[in-house]
């Protein structure tokens, strides 16, 4: 013998089930989303910024928050200047603004890459190890 009705059973569950969704809803509400510099955006979405180029490979360039972008064959790469320059022609490091869309892989491709100012390296001394 139950001491509850179906009815007030049913209730409870409801209010459980809401109480859950709303919970789950409101983590961009109250700022448990991620950093949209970090997160990625929806695919499709055109995005563009500046950044540090750091290091770069055959096919991807790598900003100085570690994030790589994919280079493709389509991506125009120019100095201010507009004189397009190849990959292998990227001062490292250096200052540029990087139009970009997220596709269906992790990391954004690169459609432009305007290279700005080189940045010089600074170099360590070698120091002897402290005793």
């Amino acid at each position: 013998m139950s001491f509850y009705g179906k009815d007030y059973i049913a209730l409870q569950y409801l209010k459980c089930v809401i109480c859950v969704l709303v919970f789950l809803f409101s983590f961009d509400a109250i700022g448990f989303a991620q950093n949209p510099l970090v997160t990625p955006a929806p695919m499709g979405t055109i995005q563009s910024g500046p950044v540090t180029i750091v290091k770069k490979s055959k096919n991807t360039v790598t900003v100085q928050n570690e994030r790589i972008f994919l280079v493709t064959k389509d991506t125009i790469i120019m100095n201010t200047e507009e004189i397009l320059l190849g990959l292998s022609q990227i001062p490292i490091p250096c200052e540029a603004n990087i139009e970009y869309l997220f596709g269906k892989k992790k990391d954004p491709i690169c459609l432009e890459i305007v290279v700005g100012q080189h940045k010089k390296r600074i170099k360590q001394k070698n120091k002897p190890p402290a005793l």
